[in-house]
């Protein structure tokens, strides 16, 4: 079944971002993933990487006749997933509409919303500032947005007032996508998510495996965590996300290398899962059902 789908990560770090030489190959931006057909724009996050989606976008605006229409799906209300949301183009435009889910409430992201955009932070005043139209769903159930079913799992955060999402998006064409952005690995947690994204074909989950154990790794999946999940899940492709900012393209290689050796140990037919490290250098990722691209 052919299909026009695409996927493409514009941000791939966790807490901050990480330009410079030594993040070349995978990017040091936060978290941002688009994924497209040939009618819709979806966003999991609107991370730093937001700012450098769409690049062509406003220079094609005074010739566009119909409104700029997205959906954002937030995994949590951390900066690091909110931040580019200010700094993307179609957010400063009348014409624009775009929908934010959240499987907080409404209350609690318009909150996060208005503190990270207020005019001591930013050249902005809180949402309100922004002329397109911005509207806001907390505790999302399931919901049809073009050819996509959009599905939330709340969770839990254990240092957060807020819970967590897991997300599940399912194409007419067959196509069904996990995102599981940020999560503890404790084990009722990851069984939730299993049951949750049971049967999809591609998963991206967060492996926030840090050169050296700190406070920005406690109660964070692991590279680990992230292919026991992908296992239990049953996809066909794994990618590793939401990367420790001190992870260079150096100790990422290295870490997916292990991973790669500890697969047949762990479901004795490596050919069932395939592992990628996720990277904002590669091109569009084809989700055709027919034939799938490979990175990393």
């Amino acid at each position: 079944m052919a299909t026009n789908c695409r996927m493409k990560f514009h941000g791939v770090r966790a807490f901050h971002s990480v330009p410079g030489r030594r993040n070349i190959a995978f990017g040091g931006n936060t978290s941002c993933i688009e994924i497209c057909d040939d009618s819709s724009h979806i966003f999991i996050n609107a991370g730093f990487g937001l700012n450098q989606a769409l690049p062509n976008w406003l220079n094609d605006h005074k010739s566009r006749k119909d409104r700029f229409h997205c959906a954002i799906l937030f995994s949590d209300l951390f900066w690091d997933s909110i931040l580019g949301l200010p700094f993307f183009a179609p957010i400063h435009f009348k014409s624009s509409h775009l929908e934010l889910f959240t499987s907080a409430s409404k209350s609690q992201i318009e909150d996060a919303l208005n503190d990270m955009s207020s005019n001591l932070l930013t050249p902005f005043n809180g949402i309100e500032s922004f002329p397109s139209k911005l509207s806001i769903h907390g505790s999302t159930t399931k919901k049809q947005w073009g050819q996509w079913t959009i599905m939330a799992l709340p969770l839990l955060h254990p240092l957060a007032p807020y819970p967590l999402a897991a997300w599940r998006l399912t194409h007419t064409s067959g196509i069904d996508l996990g995102f599981v952005m940020i999560s503890s690995p404790d084990e009722h947690a990851l069984a939730l998510i299993a049951t949750f994204l049971e049967g999809a074909k591609t998963l991206v989950c967060a492996a926030s495996n840090g050169p050296h154990q700190d406070v920005w790794s406690q109660d964070r999946t692991t590279f680990d965590d992230a292919l026991k999940l992908g296992l239990l899940v049953g996809a066909n492709d794994l990618y590793l996300s939401q990367f420790h900012p001190e992870m260079t393209d150096i100790h990422l290689q290295s870490e997916l290398r292990k991973l790669s050796e500890k697969l047949p140990k762990l479901c004795g037919d490596p050919s069932r899962i395939s592992i990628h490290l996720a990277s904002e250098v590669e091109s569009f990722i084809s989700l055709s059902t027919q034939a799938r691209a490979k990175a990393g």
